[in-house]
């Protein structure tokens, strides 16, 4: 009896720490966050991250959020500190050139070795600074070239010659493409000798 009391007891207790977490929560948050009330969304999504962490745990978040934007429109507040947009203008004015947006924290994950990168620069001048180095290389005078109009088609060659020398590897296709790929991107990145792959030829 006394263990099923503090059971009971205990139960109570948590669930009032777990209630008084939450209210502390948004009173914290809430002269930070004020503005943001005025965005449409439910507001269980405004309070807390919860409903929608539940939704990714369960693989269904891009489902719930699809289907908010239904109900809301095209803004809708998803979690207390994270607005969802659905149109063109807005993925214009966040991504675009000139955007005046910073990364978040999320794209950390995607440093290499705990060093950023192009993709995961904070601030908008590194990476304006880090694409002046690499623009040279994707512009259309160089793409378009008829060095690398030449290398693409020398791997096609490649590829194929690979294809008449490895039959199997024709139903294998998405590994052979692979080394494809691999030879084509190595070699305009780097150079044919400068760390260029030969997959293709069977050899690193």
């Amino acid at each position: 009896m006394l263990i099923e009391g503090f059971s009971g007891q205990g139960g109570t207790i948590f669930a009032l720490i777990a209630v008084l977490s939450l209210v502390g929560t948004f009173l914290r948050r809430w002269p930070k966050e004020r503005h943001l009330w005025q965005i449409p969304g439910p507001r269980q999504y405004a309070i807390s991250s919860i409903p929608l962490a539940l939704n990714a745990w369960d693989a269904r978040s891009i489902h719930t959020i699809y289907q908010l934007h239904k109900r809301y429109g095209p803004v809708v507040r998803v979690t207390p500190n994270q607005i969802s947009f659905n149109s063109l203008s807005a993925l214009r004015t966040i991504y675009g050139a000139g955007s005046p947006f910073e990364r978040t924290d999320f794209y950390k994950m995607f440093d290499v070795y705990g060093r950023p990168n192009l993709f995961t620069f904070a601030s908008c001048q590194q990476h304006r600074d880090r694409k002046k180095l690499l623009s040279h290389m994707y512009a259309n005078q160089t793409v378009l070239g008829s060095h690398y109009s030449d290398m693409v088609v020398a791997k096609v060659a490649a590829f194929f010659a690979m294809l008449d020398k490895e039959p199997a590897a024709a139903s294998e296709i998405f590994a052979s493409l692979h080394y494809f790929s691999l030879d084509a991107i190595s070699e305009f990145v780097y150079g044919a000798g400068y760390g260029a792959t030969n997959a293709l030829m069977g050899t690193p």
